[in-house]
């Protein structure tokens, strides 16, 4: 099944209208991630909820990407947050413990949650020495995060 029809039927689960813009609105940010999706249509259906209302437009769905700090990919606030680590090492290999240590974050969370999702995008590569980013990563850090 694919990203927008767990999304149609989910939001018709839950007997709210919309249309194929909101559907595609939400799946371009979920990477590709089914659990992901389900997410952030949840939490698109509290903000139209909140408003007391049934209908879900893309601006429900653009103020939720903005509240949570969701770029035009999907990558969350920690996602981007370890790109510009890398993007601040000039090209040198960065390790794990120094990656969690400057973002706060348990090793666990960045092998098991933020680096397969940057490695699937190919924005970094894993060295014998540390991490890096690579072109891709670094095209769209300046594409969309260093404008």
């Amino acid at each position: 099944m694919h990203i927008e029809e767990i999304l149609a039927n989910l939001l018709k689960k839950w007997k709210l209208t919309f249309d194929s813009e909101v559907i595609e609105c939400i799946a371009k940010r979920c990477l590709g991630i089914p659990r992901q999706a389900c997410n952030l249509a949840l939490k698109v259906r509290n903000q139209v909820l909140a408003h007391d209302r049934l209908t879900i437009s893309k601006q429900d769905a653009y103020a939720v990407f903005e509240r949570e700090i969701i770029d035009e990919i999907g990558l969350s606030q920690l996602h981007v947050k370890y790109l510009m680590e890398l993007y601040n090492a000039n090209g040198n290999p960065k390790g794990l413990r120094a990656l969690s240590g400057k973002l706060g974050e348990h090793d666990d969370v960045l092998i098991g949650t933020i680096e397969p999702v940057l490695m699937s995008l190919n924005f970094i590569d894993l060295w014998p020495k540390g991490r890096v980013l690579t072109d891709a990563g670094y095209k769209h850090l300046v594409s969309c995060h260093l404008r």
